[in-house]
C-alpha cells in the first residue's frame, strides 16, 4: 500500500500527523517562534532588544519555508507508492521574501499588525513572485525523483487580504471586490487526462480526492456539489454560505 509522509510546518494542525509513516521537521532555533511569544517578550526586560530576537525569527521561518520546499522531493524517497503533505504557510504573513529571496527586514516582515493597503499588496507579491519560482523548482524535483506519472495537487486555502474586512460580521456587509480576492486561490493539478477533463472553471477543491480515487483506484465517488463558505472572526467555524450570484466570476 502506500506509505504516508508529511513536510511539517509550524502550524499546529500540519505539524505533526500520527497517521504518518515519515514526518521531516525543520527544527526552528529562535527564542520566539510565535505571534505569542512576541506578545510576552514586549513585556519583559528584554524588550529593548526584541528587535533581534524577531529578526531571528525571521529567518527561522523563511528556513522553514525553504526546507519544505527544498525536501519535498526527499520526502516521496524510497520504492513504492508514497502520499506526500505539505502545508506551505508562505505567502500568509509575515511576509518574509522579497522577489529575489533575500529577507525584509522584522520591521517590515512582522513588526506591525496594520499594513497599508498599497504597501501589503507589494509586499505579498514580491513574496509571491519569489516562491513562485521555488515551487517550480520543487515540481522539477519531485517529477526527476518520482517519474514522469507523479501526480501532484497544489491549492491555496484562501486568497490575500489586502482590501480587508475584519470588522465585517456578515456577507452583505462584503463588496464584490473583497470576495474576489479573498475566494481566489490556486488549484492547479498535474494528474492523467481522465481526472483533468473531470474539472471545469468553477471547480472547487472539495472533489479533489473523489476525482483521483475514482479514476485512479476505481472508486465509485460521485462529485460533491461546488459550494463556497465563509467565516468570520472570532467565530471562524461558524460557515456561511455565499449564494451562487455573489460567487467572483
Amino acid at each position: 500500500g502506500y506509505r504516508y509522509h508529511i513536510v511539517a510546518s509550524a502550524y499546529g494542525p500540519s505539524a505533526v500527523s500520527p497517521l504518518a509513516d515519515r514526518t521531516l521537521r525543520y527544527r526552528q532555533r529562535g527564542l520566539v517562534r510565535d505571534s505569542f511569544g512576541e506578545a510576552v517578550l514586549a513585556k519583559t526586560a528584554l524588550s529593548p532588544v526584541s528587535w533581534h530576537l524577531l529578526g531571528r525569527r525571521v529567518r527561522d521561518q523563511a528556513a522553514l519555508c525553504l526546507f519544505q520546499l527544498d525536501t519535498l522531493s526527499e520526502a516521496a524517497d524510497g520504492d513504492g507508492p508514497c502520499f506526500v503533505y505539505a502545508h506551505l504557510l508562505c505567502p500568509h504573513r509575515p511576509f518574509l521574501f522579497r522577489r529575489d529571496g533575500s529577507l525584509n527586514p522584522p520591521a517590515i516582515a512582522i513588526g506591525r499588525e496594520v499594513i497599508p493597503m498599497d504597501e501589503y499588496r507589494r509586499l505579498y507579491t514580491e513574496q509571491v513572485r519569489f516562491l513562485n519560482g521555488k515551487i517550480l523548482d520543487g515540481i522539477d524535483a519531485i517529477l526527476a525523483a518520482r517519474g514522469p506519472d507523479t501526480v501532484i495537487l497544489i491549492h491555496g486555502d484562501h486568497g490575500p487580504l489586502s482590501l480587508g474586512f475584519r470588522r465585517a460580521k456578515n456577507l452583505s456587509e462584503l463588496t464584490g471586490e473583497q470576495l474576489r480576492e479573498r475566494l481566489g486561490i490556486l488549484y492547479a493539478f498535474r494528474a492523467p487526462p481522465a481526472v483533468r477533463q473531470r474539472l471545469h472553471d468553477a471547480s472547487t477543491p472539495i472533489n479533489s480526492f473523489r476525482f483521483l480515487f475514482s479514476d485512479l483506484f476505481g472508486d465509485d465517488l460521485p462529485p460533491l456539489p461546488d459550494r463556497t463558505f465563509f467565516t468570520f472572526p472570532p467565530d471562524r467555524y461558524t460557515f456561511h454560505e455565499i449564494p451562487a450570484e455573489r460567487l467572483p466570476r
